[in-house]
This record gives structure tokens, sequence and C-alpha cells, in this order.
């Protein structure tokens, strides 16, 4: 009976090893996105092993991650740092609307909250773009942008996912520990091989 349950072919086995597979990579992605500005490699790093796993490719979590780490990091960073600066502003001009000026002035939160979508596109596409293909730095940008842009089902879908989480967990204390723990634990892996799901399948619709 234990032979069958820990056999490779068992549904509960390929789950829990699965599951397994997740803590171990959201532990390197937690590990290698602590200086901050390595957060860019982290995530494209990250999403290579889920579009590989999402397609079936099976293979070894630490050596694979690592190599897709330094391979892509100067790209990865590039693309991190701008998007780091562009959200930091935006999150100040928001700031700077609803604490700081007038209410009359509140209209200015429109043509910002469309950036801050717009740079969610390029946010949620980019890394895997640089995960799986070879292009410059303006092309995957673009890409990226028209990605999000084309796919708003997926887009607004995982936009709502984490603003919910970051709401709910900023106004509920005893939900944002519980959201912490989870994210600490297996959640930014199980996110990302959630939406490399989409992105698999986006991409192959893509042609690309």
């Amino acid at each position: 009976m234990l032979d069958r349950f820990f056999s490779p072919d068992n549904p509960m086995s390929r789950f829990l090893s699965r599951v397994w597979d997740l803590i171990v990579l959201n532990a390197l992605f937690l590990v290698t996105s602590i200086p901050i500005f390595t957060i860019g490699a982290s995530l494209t790093a990250m999403s290579d092993l889920t579009l590989r796993t999402v397609r079936g490719e099976d293979e070894y979590l630490v050596r694979p991650y690592f190599r897709s780490f330094r391979k892509n990091f100067k790209r990865a960073t590039l693309l991190w740092l701008p998007i780091l600066a562009v959200a930091l502003f935006l999150g100040a001009d928001l700031y700077i609307i609803y604490n700081v000026i007038d209410k009359t002035w509140r209209f200015f939160q429109y043509p910002v909250w469309l950036l801050v979508f717009f740079l969610a596109c390029v946010f949620f596409f980019a890394f895997p773009i640089t995960a799986r293909y070879e292009e410059s730095y303006l092309s995957t940008v673009r890409n990226a942008l028209l990605l999000g842009l084309g796919n708003l089902p997926v887009t607004i879908f995982f936009t709502v996912i984490l603003a919910v989480i970051v709401d709910v967990g900023l106004h509920n204390p005893t939900a944002g520990v519980v959201f912490f723990s989870l994210f600490l634990f297996i959640g930014c892996a199980a996110l990302s091989c959630l939406f490399s799901i989409f992105v698999n399948r986006i991409f192959d619709k893509a042609g690309q």
C-alpha cells in the first residue's frame, strides 16, 4: 500500500511533489529578492520555472533557477528598476491627490490610475517575456503592454487579486498576518504558477 502511495504515478504523490516544488521555488524567490534591486531577476527566474512546469517540462529547481537568474539578470534588472521607480512616483502622486491637495482636484486621479494600469500590464508580462524570449528592452516593454491590453480579462483578474490582497491585508491585521504567512510559505510561487497557466496560453495563441 505504501509503495502505491509513494509511486510517482499516484495522483496524491504528484500533488505533494508539486506543492513541495512550489515551497522550494518560493524560498528561492524570497531569498534572491532580499536586495530589492534583484527582484526583477528573481521574478524572471520564477516565471521561467513556472512556465516550464505548466508546459510539463519537469526538471530540478535550484540549478535551473540560478541559471535563469544569472542569464537574465541584466535585462530583468533594467526592467525592474524603472518599473519600481514609476510605481513609487505614481504612488506618491495618488497620496498627494488623496491626502494633500484640495478635493476639487481629485479628478487628477483618473489619468494617474490609467498609468497605473498600463504599468501593471508591463509588470505582469515583461518578466515572463524576458524568461522565454531574447528581445530588446523596448521590444519587451512594448510587447508586454500590448499583451496586457490585448488580454484584458487576465490582466484585470490578476490586478484585482493583488489589489484585494493588499487592501484587505492593510485594513485587517489578522488577514494581513495570514496573507504574509502564505506568501512567505508558498504564495509567491503559487500565484506565479497560476499566472503562468494563462501566460503560456497567451504566448501560444500569439504564436510567439
